[in-house]
């Protein structure tokens, strides 16, 4: 389910300084925020099985001009939560993963960068054979991230979390949304765009 208090955004940041801020506006107020004490990369022993497999930053933010700042360029995905006071920033390098892909459901085909560039990248794979199956886009080998373990949502593991995979379909990703179905089997140039101004796409490019 949806939450109000729940944002995120995929943007490509810059490692090291100046970094950056996460600012609220409210007409002519502006409150600027940083991370708080507990902000840290967290710990292999205290990520659940499906979080992403590579370091990522969780913690509260409180009011500073400290900036967050992260260890190497690339594309992050930056989730704020309002109610819990809680921010993740986590590392984004895209792959495929399902029945049609050639790991099958136990294991990602990843998509390296292209590249590096503030406004625009591209993750891409070439010659990947695709059977007549479904698969699902996700970054650094994982299905979500907990931002909270308490919240009583009604579901069997209570608590609110981030997906960090795309479901729907190619050209209309939803996070977390069903499986993608590919009909025709081959191979397949397959392609992760992201964009300030187009946000994340997909495309799927049969070369054989």
């Amino acid at each position: 389910a949806d939450s109000a208090e729940h944002m995120e955004l995929y943007i490509a940041i810059k490692a090291g300084a100046p970094g950056f801020n996460i600012v609220m506006v409210a007409g002519e107020v502006q409150t600027t925020f940083g991370p708080g004490s507990d902000f840290a990369v967290v710990p292999e022993a205290e990520r659940i099985t499906d979080e992403p497999k590579v370091d990522f930053w969780r913690g509260s933010y409180i009011e500073t001009n400290t900036a967050f700042t992260v260890p190497a360029d690339g594309l992050y995905h930056v989730v704020i939560d309002t109610e819990y006071k809680k921010i993740v920033i986590a590392p984004v390098v895209w792959g495929v993963i399902g029945a049609a892909t050639p790991a099958g459901w136990g294991g990602s085909t990843p998509m390296p960068a292209t590249g590096f560039d503030l406004n625009s990248m591209t993750f891409e794979e070439t010659d990947v054979v695709m059977t007549k199956a479904d698969f699902k886009f996700r970054y650094s080998d994982g299905w979500k991230i907990v931002l909270d373990t308490t919240n009583d949502n009604g579901a069997l593991d209570p608590g609110v979390r981030v997906n960090t995979n795309f479901g729907g379909a190619v050209d209309a990703l939803v996070p977390g949304g069903d499986n993608i179905s590919n009909t025709v089997p081959g191979k397949y140039t397959i392609q992760m765009m992201w964009s300030l101004t187009g946000g994340t796409t997909a495309s799927l490019t049969k070369t054989a």
